[in-house]
């Protein structure tokens, strides 16, 4: 794909018009496929690689910085006791499979779409994640990317309202014509209904597109359905890991930490 650009870089705008935006040179259902075994691929070496070396650094609570209002909750919740052995376990699995493992992914999945993508290309405008090529619309977007349906919070609204329209500003003065129709919001998986209010306010109140699951990989790829080959891509990369072993054998390195030690005392 060939892209001819104009305009600035850095704090300011590049636009680029597609001169060629066409996938008929691979059938569908073969780039379909191609794509899946490359999403398998990097999921793997990505998300759950990085993910055991997370759980690896885990065997001290140096690296847990421990809330000590909620670890005893948790415990108590997950295992049904408050042993050193149970509330290692029950911080771990929190941490390397809860909040370390959606932060992989969201982060990694957007740095990559380039690379997976030819429509798709890192944005040196301040404020957007990505550009691509709409294979829907046809439209040139500028997109901020968000990992799930509830990621975004309240906070959060004004300040992508106000990039989006410091760049709308921008292309102005500078002769350019973009409209709200060019910046969208991309959500990597659920629906249109799954949406927090955050995310409609963004649509409703400022005429931002939000496009989530399916409707935002058909965009990026012309592909119908694929949110579902990717998912299951996954699915067939996580049978290939049993990590009970690993996960105990750093719990038993954790539980014999002196802060553990300490919490679980309060309990005896």
């Amino acid at each position: 794909m060939l892209f001819v650009c104009r305009g600035f870089a850095g704090n300011v705008i590049l636009v680029c018009d597609a001169l060629h935006v066409d996938n008929t040179t691979e059938k569908s259902e073969e780039l379909a496929n191609r794509l899946t075994a490359e999403f398998g691929n990097w999921f793997d070496k990505n998300v759950v690689q990085n993910n055991i070396k997370n759980l690896e650094k885990l065997r001290s609570s140096r690296k847990l910085n421990i809330n000590p209002y909620l670890a005893p909750y948790v415990t108590f919740a997950t295992t049904g006791s408050m042993t050193e052995t149970s509330l290692a376990s029950s911080l771990i699995v929190a941490r390397t499979f809860v909040t370390s493992l959606n932060t992989t992914f969201g982060t990694q999945l957007q740095k990559s779409l380039p690379v997976f993508f030819s429509s798709v290309f890192g944005s040196p405008t301040a404020g957007v994640d990505i550009e691509f090529d709409d294979f829907v619309d046809g439209k040139h977007k500028f997109a901020q990317i968000k990992a799930g349906p509830e990621t975004i919070n309240k906070d959060d609204v004004e300040p992508i309202h106000e990039k989006f329209q410091t760049i709308k500003r921008k292309a102005r003065f500078d002769g350019l014509e973009l409209n709200d129709s060019n910046f969208v919001i991309g959500v990597f998986y659920g629906s249109e209904s799954d949406l927090s209010a955050n995310y409609k306010k963004l649509r409703d109140k400022y005429g931002y597109s939000v496009y989530s699951g399916n409707d935002l990989w058909k965009r990026l790829t012309g592909i119908e359905d694929l949110q579902s080959r990717l998912v299951e891509a996954c699915g067939e990369v996580a049978q290939k890991y049993d990590l009970q072993a690993l996960i105990a054998e750093v719990s038993s390195d954790l539980a014999s930490d002196p802060l553990i030690r300490e919490i679980v005392s309060a309990y005896r």
